[in-house]
């Protein structure tokens, strides 16, 4: 069985993995507005 202190470190690792994922498609974003502009 997992403990609470598993379950906060699986929660912290998805986090960063997805902050690091919209961060990416931020970059993304950005350019492409720069080739529509």
């Amino acid at each position: 069985m997992l403990s609470l202190y598993d379950y906060s470190s699986i929660a912290i690792k998805a986090i960063q993995e997805l902050t690091e994922e919209v961060s990416s498609l931020k970059q993304q974003m950005k350019e492409m507005e720069k080739q529509i502009a």
